[in-house]
């Protein structure tokens, strides 16, 4: 984003990432990633973490 001069560039450079705390995780699960991606990409609609339900 830089190199192509990116309107957004520093906002997202001095973002702080968040990681949510699913009850339901798994520990050392490194097979199955990309299904539960998928999963939450079908499940979340815009809502705010909080209110946010992916049925699981």
């Amino acid at each position: 984003m830089k190199l192509v001069n990116h309107p957004k560039y520093w906002q997202i450079k001095n973002a702080v990432p968040q990681r949510l705390d699913f009850e339901w995780k798994t520990v050392g699960n490194t097979v199955d990633c990309g299904v539960f991606v998928m999963r939450h990409m079908e499940t979340w609609f815009g809502v705010i973490v909080d209110k946010w339900d992916s049925g699981f």
